[in-house]
């Protein structure tokens, strides 16, 4: 199991801070009469909180029950945590309006400017290039990185559910299985670029867009071979502190992809050294 991030840890701090407050220090508040209906308020969106996090877990386990899940499986578990999370906040904002409607007004500001924060499609747009110099024909570093049949063999958490007819053209659609961090997952890729012997890109359907590119180029001392990678967090990913993990999620993905594009390197220089 993946150790929380920081992010992580600070969101769930901000949440449980006013009911720690209010469970250890109960005496300095008072409850007015004409702050029932808030109190009743707040136990309707605990309540609620509770219920979608129920369902959040329900479907975390119907999905692991199975092989492999689809990435839109996924993110509506991330909604649903976001849903109940949102609900907890409101709660406690109008937990602490029955006692200091200043404490709840402060509370519900910095909430709504954190969810805010992130809407704008900039705060929430992740990507990288990564790129290697193998020594080959732009014909052999073009044919291995565009035809999905040799994927597996410099990603080796993927394989092919279905293979696809070759050559792919623009609009093709690729179907394919890949496990990462414990979780496997049927996507589905479709071919965005194809320029032959230079391009060729697919983005995933569904889940945050990512979209992927290999550039292949003659540069001195052989061929370049780049991946450029795109993609936005969607706003329950972001308000759940993925945006904040911006940086951190792309070095890693940015590492893993590295790795491939050496595999990648390896098999070309390997190849030629052949004939």
């Amino acid at each position: 199991m993946s150790r929380p991030s920081p992010a992580a840890i600070v969101l769930v701090a901000f949440i449980a801070a006013p009911l720690l407050g209010l469970t250890l220090r109960p005496a300095r508040f008072t409850v007015s009469a004409p702050a029932l209906p808030a109190l009743g308020l707040a136990l309707l969106m605990g309540t609620a909180a509770v219920f979608l996090f129920g369902l959040s877990l329900a479907a975390g386990a119907n999905r692991r029950a199975r092989r492999a899940s689809r990435p839109g499986e996924v993110h509506r578990e991330v909604n649903l945590v976001a849903a109940a999370a949102g609900a907890l906040v409101a709660g406690e904002a109008l937990l602490l309006a029955v006692f200091r409607w200043e404490l709840a007004l402060a509370y519900a500001a910095v909430s709504v400017a954190y969810a805010l924060l992130w809407i704008p499609p900039a705060m929430r747009r992740i990507g990288f290039r990564a790129a290697v110099v193998a020594r080959c024909t732009p014909q052999a570093a073009f044919d291995l990185v565009s035809d999905p049949g040799n994927w597996p063999r410099y990603w080796p958490n993927l394989e092919l559910r279905q293979r696809p007819t070759l050559p792919l053209h623009t609009g093709d659609v690729i179907h394919d299985r890949v496990t990462t961090d414990g979780l496997t997952l049927d996507a589905e890729e479709l071919v965005t670029d194809y320029v032959p012997g230079r391009e060729f890109g697919t983005s995933v359907i569904g889940g945050r867009g990512s979209r992927g590119v290999y550039q292949v180029s003659p540069v001195d001392g052989g061929m370049e071979i780049a991946y450029v990678y795109s993609a936005s967090l969607t706003l329950p990913e972001a308000w759940l502190g993925n945006a904040i993990n911006r940086g951190a999620l792309q070095s890693r993905l940015r590492a893993n992809r590295l790795a491939a594009l050496l595999r990648i390197k390896h098999l070309l220089e390997a190849e030629r050294a052949q004939l």
